[in-house]
């Protein structure tokens, strides 16, 4: 592989995959290129949530699963239905059946688990995007080139920084590598969850080759950053404003409508209703279901922001 090109290959089964800078290596074993074939971003996301290194490190762990899998599966399976009266015929095909289908459950788990894990980094990087801009513009500002600052964050910053790892040691690794900063900025955008961070590494990339003034670039973004969250930030008291209102409307409605059913059951008994039953079932059923359903709404709606 030349230094500082990108790969772009196409796979058995697998779509088009694009792995920029030093991540540029075609997966060779057959477990990878399974992997591959059924979550086409999985290279990135298994790099990206921090998993594994490289996307052939995490499937030599899975090939171990698979084997440890059926190799146990099989057996048991196999021993028990021979126990329950099975003839041996009837016994081994039920442990291949058994081998099977654990091997396909690790594979389902497999493809979908870096997935899941590389959207929650993604969900905790964010509101550390911040810091991590506010640690590089620093540092251009004072002087630094972009490898000089990248590098003295990954030296210094990184135990304060913990969340940034993936991305800081893939970047260090790529420059002292060798790698152009574009490149390795590239790589980076094209690794890491964050949305935020994304746009940092990719504008950067930009910056370095046509020579715009980098502490500029990530003043913006910053910016950008918290005009975003502020937007959010006004959605998310709109809502809950609109919510409580419900609430409360609902909460003052429920002594009138008992009021008004106790004059109705006064005037015209019910022998199925009684006011009684009627007020447990507002006061004991209906209001603590309403809150708690406030409640959760509103957590739904205020986890949305994450600051």
């Amino acid at each position: 592989m030349e230094r500082g090109s990108t790969s772009s290959r196409r796979l058995s089964g697998a779509e088009s995959v694009r792995i920029p800078g030093p991540l540029a290596v075609e997966p060779a074993s057959l477990t990878a290129r399974l992997l591959l074939a059924l979550n086409p971003g999985l290279a990135r996301e298994t790099v990206g949530s921090g998993l594994a290194g490289s996307l052939e490190g995490y499937a030599a762990m899975v090939k171990l699963l698979l084997l440890a899998a059926a190799g146990v599966a099989a057996p048991v399976v196999g021993v028990y239905v021979y126990a329950s009266g099975a003839t041996v015929i009837e016994a081994l095909a039920a442990s291949l059946l058994a081998a099977a289908a654990a091997a396909m459950l690790v594979i389902v788990a497999a493809t979908q688990l870096p997935r899941v894990v590389y959207r929650n980094r993604g969900a905790l990087l964010e509101p550390r995007f911040p810091l991590f801009a506010a640690g590089l513009a620093a540092r251009l500002a004072a002087g630094s080139t972009l490898s000089g600052a990248l590098l003295d964050m990954y030296d210094k910053e990184l135990p304060d920084l913990p969340e940034f790892r993936v991305e800081l040691e893939y970047i260090a690794s790529g420059l002292r590598a060798g790698f152009e900063p574009a490149v390795v900025l590239e790589g980076a955008a094209w690794l890491t969850p964050s949305q935020s961070l994304r746009s940092l590494f990719a504008s950067l990339a930009e910056a370095s080759r046509t020579g715009t003034g980098l502490v500029d670039v990530v003043d913006n973004l910053v910016k950008e950053y918290l005009l975003n969250v502020e937007s959010q930030v006004d959605r998310v008291v709109n809502g809950l404003g609109t919510l409580m209102e419900f609430f409360i409307a609902l909460s003052v409605m429920v002594p009138v409508v008992l009021v008004v059913l106790g004059i109705l059951l006064a005037a015209q008994p019910l022998p199925a209703l009684s006011f009684k039953t009627a007020a447990f079932l507002a006061v004991f059923v209906a209001t603590p279901v309403t809150a708690a359903v406030t409640i959760i709404v509103a957590d739904m709606i205020v986890s949305k922001v994450r600051v």
